[in-house]
């Protein structure tokens, strides 16, 4: 191949990257500029976008169309397993002692090897769908230490951008915690959009106010309304059912089955409730290792008896948390305690509680559409963050469009 040819080739590339960049800038500040203004009614126009977001199993990938105020499709997910030995360094990382002393050149290293696994999974994504997002949102793979006293998000969007050639949204919660919010609640306006995707389709009813209960190790709560979502945790989850079923079981009581078998101690569920009088607050978060020792009171009751108990515990600091919000009459239980068959009839006694197969809603990929539809909203300088979710109102995460982080920062 000639020389002139050669250049000839390198200057396209460069003005492709250069004109798709431009694009990217003047879609994202006109549009915001319009919303800050008033709106006036303006439709956003629907993108497709990527979202990517790793466990300590493997990546999720999801392919969205979103315009940042709804999601119009929820397109195709995949989960691609790390191998078993980049398995083994994420939990050796994970170990407290080796958290807080591996070199930063150690981490960087295994951040490059697993941004590889997160481009594989975006190129099967577009292979399988032909379709090519304008954005992609990297919420990376998250490790935190045992003892909560560190954490790390693996991946690189420099790497995803050399790659694929697609901006990428990327420090969302770090972002968030620099404008002085919690960095956790940012799935608020994902939840907003999933909520109004099934009521278009009338798979949800048209309630006044909404909650969204995510019962994962701790109980999260997202109550969705006209005004501005308030999120807060309202206590623990299945951490602290978890860790007394494998103490007395040696597994885990996944569909509540050993909890309906048990019976529900009040005595000690009220003496528990007592000790937890205080409604938590929007924004707040929970101390799981002050409610550990409630897992020894279940160890001089029948074991079905103390799962029983631990389950309508975390129930209650729910319903107790919600209770000061009228109007509350619809919850959606997702998490892991969705499959918590148990927890969900007990929180039926206060919510009509819908689960997220009752709105084709795939809740084993929601982080990797939540990074997605986040990315649009940054893309179109929509908030992903409230003063009563984070505790900030700002548009957190950083797009990168030409290999030159903080470029296009918001």
């Amino acid at each position: 191949m000639s020389t002139d040819r050669i250049a000839l080739q390198k200057n396209k590339k460069k003005l492709t990257a250069l004109m798709h960049y431009m694009y990217l800038f003047f879609l994202k500040h006109m549009v915001q500029s319009t919303y800050l203004v008033g709106g006036c009614g303006v439709q956003m126009e629907l993108v497709w976008a990527l979202g990517l977001s790793g466990d300590m199993d493997g990546v999720q990938a999801s392919l969205i169309s979103a315009d940042g105020q709804r999601i119009e499709d929820t397109g195709t997910s995949l989960f691609l397993p790390y191998s078993d030995t980049l398995r083994r360094e994420l939990l050796a990382l994970q170990r407290t002692e080796f958290i807080n002393t591996t070199p930063d050149d150690a981490i960087s290293k295994l951040s490059e090897e697993v941004s590889g696994w997160f481009v594989q999974a975006s190129r099967r994504v577009i292979d399988r769908t032909k379709k090519v997002p304008s954005v992609i949102g990297l919420y990376g793979q998250t490790v935190e230490s045992r003892l909560g006293r560190k954490v790390i998000r693996l991946g690189s969007a420099e790497m995803l951008l050399s790659r694929l050639k697609i901006a990428t949204v990327y420090d969302f919660h770090e972002s968030d915690l620099q404008a002085g919010g919690n960095g956790v609640f940012l799935e608020a306006p994902y939840y907003q959009g999933l909520v109004k995707w099934a009521r278009d389709r009338r798979l949800l009813p048209n309630y006044p106010k909404m909650a969204v209960i995510d019962v994962s190790d701790l109980a999260r709560v997202t109550i969705l309304s006209e005004k501005d979502p308030i999120a807060f945790e309202a206590g623990p989850g299945l951490a602290l059912i978890d860790e007394f079923t494998q103490y007395a079981f040696q597994r885990n009581d996944t569909d509540g089955s050993m909890g309906g078998r048990g019976e529900i101690n009040c005595s000690v569920l009220n003496q528990w409730m007592r000790a937890n009088k205080s409604v938590p607050r929007p924004t707040s978060l929970c101390d799981i290792s002050k409610f550990i020792p409630y897992t020894r009171d279940c160890h001089t009751i029948p074991p079905l008896n103390g799962v029983a108990t631990l389950t309508a515990f975390v129930s209650q600091m729910v319903e107790n948390a919600a209770a000061g919000y009228s109007d509350l009459k619809g919850a959606i239980l997702t998490g892991r305690g969705a499959k918590n068959t148990f927890l969900k009839t007990l929180l039926n006694r206060s919510f009509n509680v819908f689960l997220p197969k009752d709105m084709s809603w795939n809740y084993q990929f929601e982080q990797s559409e939540e990074a997605a539809y986040n990315a649009v909203r940054v893309l179109y300088g929509l908030p992903t963050s409230y003063r009563t979710t984070t505790g900030v109102e700002s548009v957190c995460g950083k797009i990168i469009c030409n290999n030159k982080p903080g470029v296009c920062e918001c």
